[in-house]
This record gives C-alpha cells, sequence and structure tokens, in this order.
C-alpha cells in the first residue's frame, strides 16, 4: 500500500527571497517550506518543498503563496511522487533537504491533515540514558553525552519516497524531570502505558499513527523517524489479528473476494463511502488488486477494518456533540423569546406613559 504524504506550508517563512527562484538543469522550481510544527522537518534543518514551474494548478498556487496572494491550505501526495534533495541549501538561516514533487498532477487539496498508520515489526528496544541514578531534567544529560530515549531497532519500513532509505530506527525522545528528595522520575511527554509498550516491544509487531514526520540522519543517511512530544503521534499499540480467518487454504481471487465483501459490507453497515475514509484508502479495491501476497492482503484488511472503526467511533462523537447542542438550544430559544417579550413589555409601558404625560 503507497503511504499518501499530506502536508500544509509555512506561512510567513522570512527567507523565501532568498530561496527562490531555484533552477537545476535548465529546469525552473516555485521553493517552499513545509510547515514544521504540524507537518514535516528534517532534523536540524527545513524540510523545502521544490514545485516544477508547470503552469499546473499547484505550481500556480505556489507561485502565489510566495507571493503572499494565497491563503494556507492542506494538500496530498503519494510518497512515490516525491524525491529527496539532499542538501538543498547549506546556508545558516535557510539550511535544510528537500522533497521535488515529480508530478504536480497528483497534487491533491484536502480538508484537513490525518494521521497515517506504520506497521513495523521491532527487531530490538533500547533504553538510553533511563539508567542512570541521577537524571538531568531535559532531553539529553550533556555530561554523559546521552540522550534520555527507547529507540526501537525495527525491520526496514520503506517511506515510498524516492531518495530515502527504508526507517530502520524510531526514537521516542523523552523530557525528565527527577524530584530531588524521593528520586521519583517522571516523563513529561511519554505516557507511562506507552513507556511499557515500547520497553517490551523486541520480536512484536507494532502499529503507529504519526501526525508530525521528524527525520534524522544515521550514518549520514535519513533512516530514523524522531518523536519528542505527545501531539506528534496519536497512538502505539501491538498488531493483533489473531482472530482474521485461516486463508492459507485459499487461492489469491478467493481471499481477495473476501476481502471485498467484508470490506463493502462494514461500508453499508457503517453508512459510510468510500470517500468517507482518509485518503490512503480511497483507492482501496485497486491497492487489494495489486497485493500477490496473503500475508499482505491480511495486513491490509486488518488496517482497512481499523479505519472504518476509527471513522464510526469519531462520527458517534461528533453527533453526540450535536446532540448535546440541539438539547440546548431549546432553553436559549425561550431565553431569546423571554426577553423579546421583555423588551416588547417595556416599549408598550415607555409608550403608554409618554401618552399619558401629552393628556395631562
Amino acid at each position: 500500500m503507497t503511504i499518501v504524504f499530506e502536508f500544509s506550508l509555512l506561512e510567513g517563512f522570512p527567507h523565501l527571497e532568498k530561496v527562490n527562484p531555484y533552477e537545476e538543469n535548465g529546469k525552473k522550481f516555485h521553493v517552499l517550506c513545509l510547515d514544521n510544527i504540524d507537518c514535516f522537518r528534517f532534523e536540524n534543518g527545513f524540510a523545502y518543498l521544490l514545485i516544477p514551474d508547470d503552469n499546473s494548478d499547484f505550481a500556480n498556487y505556489s507561485k502565489k503563496f510566495i507571493n503572499d496572494k494565497e491563503t494556507k491550505k492542506c494538500f496530498s501526495i503519494p510518497a512515490n511522487c516525491l524525491k529527496l534533495k539532499l542538501d538543498l541549501f547549506k546556508k545558516a538561516s535557510v539550511a535544510g533537504s528537500g522533497l521535488v514533487v515529480k508530478d504536480t498532477s497528483q497534487v491533491k487539496e484536502i480538508r484537513e491533515l490525518s494521521t497515517k498508520k506504520l506497521t513495523f515489526k521491532v527487531v530490538k528496544s533500547i533504553k538510553s540514558g533511563l539508567d542512570r541514578e541521577t537524571l538531568v531534567p531535559n532531553y539529553t544529560d550533556v555530561k554523559a553525552g546521552e540522550p534520555y530515549a527507547y529507540i526501537l531497532e525495527i525491520e526496514p519500513l520503506n517511506l515510498g519516497i524516492e531518495g530515502i532509505l527504508p526507517i530502520t530506527r524510531i526514537t521516542f525522545f523523552l523530557s525528565i524531570n527527577q524530584d530531588p528528595i524521593t528520586g521519583e522520575r517522571s516523563l513529561m511527554n511519554f505516557r507511562e502505558k506507552h513507556e511499557k509498550l515500547v520497553s517490551e516491544a523486541a520480536g512484536k509487531e507494532l502499529t503507529l499513527e504519526v501526525k508530525k514526520w521528524m527525520l534524522s540522519k544515521q550514518n549520514e543517511y535519513y533512516n530514523t523517524l524522531e518523536f519528542r512530544e505527545d501531539n506528534d503521534f496519536n497512538r502505539i499499540e501491538e498488531r493483533k489479528i489473531d482472530n482474521y480467518p485461516n486463508n492459507n487454504n485459499l487461492d489469491l481471487s478467493q481471499i481477495q473476494s473476501n476481502f471485498r465483501q467484508t470490506i463493502t459490507k462494514l461500508l453499508t453497515d457503517n453508512n459510510l463511502e468510500t470517500s468517507d475514509l482518509s485518503t490512503e484508502f480511497h483507492n482501496w479495491e485497486t491497492d487489494l488488486n495489486k497485493l500477490d501476497d496473503k500475508e499482505k492482503i491480511k495486513e491490509f484488511q486488518w488496517e482497512l477494518e481499523k479505519e472504518i472503526k476509527t471513522f464510526k467511533s469519531n462520527k458517534g462523537k461528533k453527533k453526540e456533540v450535536k446532540n448535546e447542542n440541539k438539547n440546548l438550544s431549546l432553553p436559549v430559544k425561550l431565553l431569546i423569546g423571554g426577553g423579546v417579550v421583555v423588551v416588547l413589555g417595556l416599549v408598550g409601558v415607555f409608550w403608554y406613559l409618554k401618552k399619558t404625560a401629552k393628556e395631562s
């Protein structure tokens, strides 16, 4: 399944004039900065988006955005339509790498950014700096030169972006506070339930919902995904598919047929359309036809069913809020109606007094 990368652009970036226009091999690009707070960044530098000046809708939008004639919007693009441009700019104020848009026709406007689910197998879980008796309240003990973190070494995970090697490490940095008297520590940005799961993750398959992407280098290559705050990701949990039927005795076409029937029924039962799901699942039937491995089909079905259940849960919460607002509307209407009656009454009294004064 191709990851659909979602992004927004950084507003008010003061150095756009320093990086625009950009030309390479006779080809002109518009250069914009990805939102490094809500979206994507590279370690120790900005993440730039290079858009070919091809007169496409997105290229024209980019040109207007550079000139402050367009507002910030959200977009999506398949990851395989991006290409890494390493160390695009090296001057300190604008240092960063870039992602080249290979096909602007694949860029689609979306309403808002959503999380992206990654599934991976953990090879090894490493504690960094967490076993010392005295901890310095920070991300890193400067004297020891060792960050406070849980590091997951994982089987290679391909994001699909050309030029970026498969991810082999996922790092959760911790902000530490320690009581000076009791010595008890607290993790300021990493819930206890996450700590237990991550520390015991070796040999397990996990799913991670990514909200903000931050890639860092190991041995000069971007192959590490980092998280520094709780709101950088939605959840992390163990992947369990033990309850799925055994497909070993079925041929590929039968498995795919069962998949279609199951998902179609789920969508129908929950009054959902495919377009209601995250963009990465909009072409789920096409993606299914491309899968030729039973385990990959099983994994895809698990992800899609989870997406439908998540959407149903969120829809239910929105309905509850709507009903609460509806229940509040009657008292509000009564209050407004009462106010109108009072105002009309005061106007009547004023008119009567005025008339009486004239007659007298």
